[in-house]
Formats: structure tokens, C-alpha cells, sequence
């Protein structure tokens, strides 16, 4: 057989094989400490942010918390956030919290589950439901994390119900795959 031939021949086979869904690893850190690992999917875009505008922080508050988020690179609606609040202690003032952020992320929201758990040897409260955003309808997935004693890190995710059927494997693995960082 000619090179030509199997060099095209190598190169459908691994045209073929179709696209291997693989990660990147992130460590998740905000004012110079490390708190988590975790897997970002592939083909998702990662911003970095803050939770809230710096400039708009009174003098008592340090540094706004660092927000990382993630969206598919495809196009529609949907949103994964992580980020370790400064002044969540404990996952059962989780409700409280989100409350207190005057965010108007969801209007008309259905909680459809809450629950405590262990993942990753956290503790974990979890919640799930339904709400609009600009009158459509949305699913979201809230998982807070207890890292430390006085230490929470949350997961948030909002998006419409085909996005959560379509990346909903990718989500969940993005969630799995957080673990603490042996702080040294």
C-alpha cells in the first residue's frame, strides 16, 4: 500500500474514534489560600471573577470572594458557579446566604429537593428546583460544601431543562470531581 494511502487510512481511523470527552484540573483559590480541585469539562469557557463589585465594598469587608464560572461553548443559556463565600460558616445558613446576595437570579422559584449528604468526605447540603429567568422556565442546582469548620464552598448551576438533559452528565462530573486541597 502506498504511505499516502495508509497515512489517510491512520488519520480516518482516528477521525472515527470520535471526540473523547476529556478535563482540565483547576485549583479553586481566592485571597491567596487553596480550597479545591476540581475537572472542568471540556470545551467549557471558565471566567474569573469576583462575587461581588470591589468597589462597591465597605471598608470592614475584605476582597470580594472569587466567583469561577463555566458556560459550554455552544450556544443557550447555562450557568456553573463555584466560589467560597467570606461570610458562610456552616451549610445550614446556605438559604440564608443566598438570600442575603439581593441577587434576582430566579423569580418564581419551586424548591423540588433539599437534602444533606456526604461527598468527596464533605458534608453537603443539596437543592434543586425550578424557577424563570425572563419568563422562561430553568432548573437550578445549588451544592454547598462544608470544607472546614467555619469554611463553605458552593456550586451553583442555572440553565433551561434541555441544557440540564444535554450537559447533565458534564455537570455532574464537574461536581464529583471537587475535593478539598490538603491545605500544608
Amino acid at each position: 500500500m502506498p504511505k499516502k494511502t495508509i497515512c489517510f487510512m491512520v488519520s480516518l481511523f482516528f477521525l472515527t474514534l470520535g471526540v473523547a470527552q476529556a478535563q482540565v484540573s483547576i485549583i479553586y483559590s481566592s485571597s491567596g489560600k487553596q480550597y479545591v480541585s476540581m475537572e472542568i469539562a471540556d470545551d467549557w469557557l471558565v471566567n474569573v471573577g469576583s462575587e461581588a463589585d470591589s468597589s462597591q465594598s465597605s471598608g470592614k469587608r475584605k476582597e470580594p470572594a472569587r466567583l469561577v464560572s463555566a458556560m459550554p461553548k455552544s450556544t443557550g443559556p447555562l450557568w456553573f458557579a463555584v466560589w467560597v463565600p467570606e461570610f458562610l460558616e456552616k451549610i445550614e445558613d446556605a438559604e440564608e446566604y443566598m438570600k442575603s446576595l439581593g441577587l434576582n437570579l430566579l423569580d418564581d422559584v419551586v424548591i423540588a429537593e433539599r437534602k444533606f449528604e456526604t461527598m468527596s468526605s464533605m458534608d453537603t447540603y443539596y437543592v434543586s428546583g425550578t424557577g424563570t429567568k425572563k419568563g422562561k422556565d430553568m432548573d437550578f442546582r445549588a451544592v454547598f460544601f462544608q470544607l472546614a469548620e467555619d469554611t463553605v464552598f458552593i456550586a451553583i448551576y442555572i440553565g433551561p431543562h434541555e441544557m440540564t438533559l444535554k450537559y447533565g452528565a458534564d455537570l455532574a462530573m464537574m461536581v464529583e470531581s471537587l475535593k478539598p486541597v490538603n491545605q500544608q
